[in-house]
């Protein structure tokens, strides 16, 4: 029996992995996109069968890539992975600005500390190659390695590079490539930070009770997107003056310091992507 062919998007997050997932895969046609909400109920879907190509798309990096990609290639080493990698620097300056939406009162430093390692991400979760060798040790085929930049230069060149890979029809003229919403403001991430340090505003489950866990998680995001709305009528004066935000220096250090993984995983892409679509 003849496998399907199967395409397995790693979602690294801050890589542009919302705007794949809901605006162009959807629109992938000749092809049966399985996102990131049913990636669970991935394998049972595609052993029902029915199609004779396949896209799943996750979100997970490090440890989880690990673990996941070794429990998906157990029944489908013939997968094809996808993976997109932004420079480091900007990465760990993108996943701050996640972490104190989400409420973590933290300098960068508590962050990421490159030079001493005493952050809450450790220096050997930003090295990217070894994401590349846990998708050689598990898949039969080289993973299509693919940079952020070029999203960013010209994303309608970058989803057809996509979609020919994986033998998809696509029209970019349906794909909704607007912003969907500004970044947060420096305002609104420190009004955060600011009522961060006096109240929790970190999704936790403290209780036993699926029920109660869930509405406290409401409770606190409710909290944390008025004080995001109201931030724009607070006067500065009522915000922290903290130095939370990575200064130039910090970012260029990062840079220095994962240069040499950037560029091999620069030069494995030049490698091993193919030239023509598969």
């Amino acid at each position: 029996m003849e496998h399907p062919a199967i395409y397995i998007h790693v979602g690294l997050g801050r890589t542009g992995s919302t705007f794949l997932q809901y605006r162009v895969f959807p629109k992938f046609r000749g092809i049966r996109y399985i996102q990131r909400t049913r990636f669970r109920r991935a394998k049972k879907i595609i052993g029902r069968g029915g199609h004779d190509r396949y896209l799943v798309s996750g979100e997970m990096d490090g440890k989880k890539l690990d673990m996941h990609m070794a429990d998906f290639s157990r029944p489908y080493r013939h997968a094809r992975p996808i993976i997109i990698f932004r420079r480091h620097d900007e990465w760990a300056a993108s996943q701050f600005r996640r972490y104190i939406k989400n409420g973590h009162p933290w300098h960068f430093r508590d962050f990421f500390d490159v030079e001493q390692d005493r952050g809450f991400w450790k220096r050997e979760q930003l090295f990217y190659f070894q994401n590349i060798v846990y998708l050689e040790k598990y898949f039969t085929y080289k993973p299509l390695v693919l940079f952020y930049d070029d999203l960013k230069k010209d994303p309608r060149a970058f989803v057809k590079r996509i979609a020919d890979y994986c033998g998809a029809e696509l029209d970019t003229g349906r794909i909704d490539f607007a912003p969907k919403h500004a970044s947060y403001s420096e305002k609104q991430l420190r009004a955060v930070y600011t009522l961060g340090k006096k109240t929790n505003l970190v999704k936790r489950k403290p209780f036993t009770s699926k029920t109660l866990n869930v509405i406290a998680q409401l409770w606190t995001n409710l909290k944390r997107y008025s004080i995001i709305y109201l931030a724009r009528f607070m006067p500065v004066g009522w915000l922290s003056a903290d130095p939370i935000f990575p200064a130039p220096e910090q970012l260029s250090a990062i840079r220095e310091y994962y240069n040499e993984d950037w560029e091999t995983c620069v030069a494995y892409a030049e490698k091993n992507n193919p030239d023509k679509p598969e």
